[in-house]
């Protein structure tokens, strides 16, 4: 199940497009996709808007936020895939079979632009491709996520997640359990690889960077969600949760609040953590389901999470005011925690909603 919003002034930001997840997994633990593709209205969450129907299962959806009837897909076959809502379920381009990915699109993204055409994928045959919708026959550039730097795809990680930045930053998560931070603009290919994270002891499921600082960054792989900041590339994550029973297979922060972020479990639950109130335990754990949770996407104004499970159920769920409305003086907490060097500490009376950070993890004593 992936999800992606559409923006703000598209009927308030309601309208929230999903992947529907098959029950059989692939390679990585990530579940392979039926071909449809319901869009649902939050104001009606019980039937789709508009149901799309590629040719291929779809593991990757995202919205334009220049123009929200233009959808991207990427497809279980590695196809890139565009629609246009007012035009119906069929799409208006394909990416031909012999000049795209050659395993599943996991990551996708559109990329600021004059045009606003220009995206991005990422793929676990170890290759990022850049595009153009206009015109789908062939990627435009190709990055291999070759970390030796000998530009060989032998070599390459398969990239399992991605972030992009403006105007040419992105990160990628892969299945080596490896964060590939890149930047676009560097002259050669291997320039582009511009450090890497050893963060978890698998798949990164999710890489994705704080909204209110960007050089601060979520990872959520293995048993562990982890946050780093760009500011320590020599370093260990700056802080990390206590180590779960079930896997943690996704994650997001709020738009919200600088400090809090979600985690999807294996176990259907759905865990909320607010790092300047709680680091031993997250603030509040809720059972959204009996099956997996893969996905999760907030809306802008932070109010509305979406979930999605294995089996391809689609919950919407309402934030309490407390966990999307920013508190006094919370965004310079949250930086001085983050920006500390490499153990950061926030002491305060439990009385008065906080707690240190010692060691610089989250959950152990």
């Amino acid at each position: 199940m992936w999800f992606s919003w559409s923006c703000p002034q598209a009927v308030a930001g309601n309208r929230v497009g999903a992947s529907r997840v098959g029950r059989g997994l692939s390679w990585g633990g990530l579940p392979s996709a039926f071909a449809l593709l319901p869009f649902l209205l939050a104001e009606s969450p019980y039937g789709p808007e508009l149901t799309l129907k590629p040719s291929s299962p779809v593991v990757t959806l995202e919205y334009n936020s220049k123009d929200w009837y233009h959808l991207l897909g990427g497809c279980y076959n590695g196809q890139i895939v565009y629609w246009d809502t007012r035009k119906g379920g069929l799409p208006m381009e394909i990416s031909p079979v012999e000049f795209s990915h050659r395993d599943p699109v996991y990551g996708m993204c559109w990329l600021p632009s004059r045009t606003g055409t220009d995206c991005l994928s990422a793929s676990t045959d170890g290759q990022v491709l850049w595009w153009d919708i206009r015109k789908l026959s062939e990627p435009t550039e190709r990055l291999i996520l070759d970390i030796t730097k000998e530009d060989k795809l032998s070599n390459a990680q398969g990239a399992i997640s991605l972030d992009f930045t403006p105007p040419a930053k992105f990160l990628v998560g892969t299945e080596q359990g490896n964060i590939i931070s890149c930047n676009r603009d560097a002259k050669s290919p291997p320039d582009k690889i511009v450090h890497v994270y050893s963060s978890h002891i698998g798949a990164v499921y999710t890489v994705t960077r704080n909204p209110f600082y960007p050089k601060i960054f979520l990872t959520v792989g293995d048993w562990t969600a982890q946050i780093w900041t760009e500011d320590l590339l020599d370093a260990s994550s700056i802080m990390e949760t206590k180590c779960h029973t079930p896997y943690l297979l996704a994650g997001c922060w709020s738009p919200a609040k600088p400090a809090v972020f979600f985690i999807a479990k294996s176990d259907g639950t759905l865990d909320v953590w607010d790092f300047l109130f709680h680091q031993k335990e997250p603030s509040l754990s809720l059972k959204v389901s009996n099956d997996p949770l893969l996905s999760l996407c907030s809306q802008d104004n932070g109010r509305i999470l979406g979930c999605g499970t294995k089996l391809g159920t689609v919950s919407l769920l309402e934030i309490s005011p407390g966990l999307c409305t920013l508190r006094k003086n919370e965004k310079n907490l949250t930086l001085a925690v983050c920006a500390s060097t490499g153990c950061p500490s926030v002491s305060s009376a439990h009385g008065a909603g906080h707690s240190s950070v010692a060691g610089g993890r989250m959950g152990v004593s």
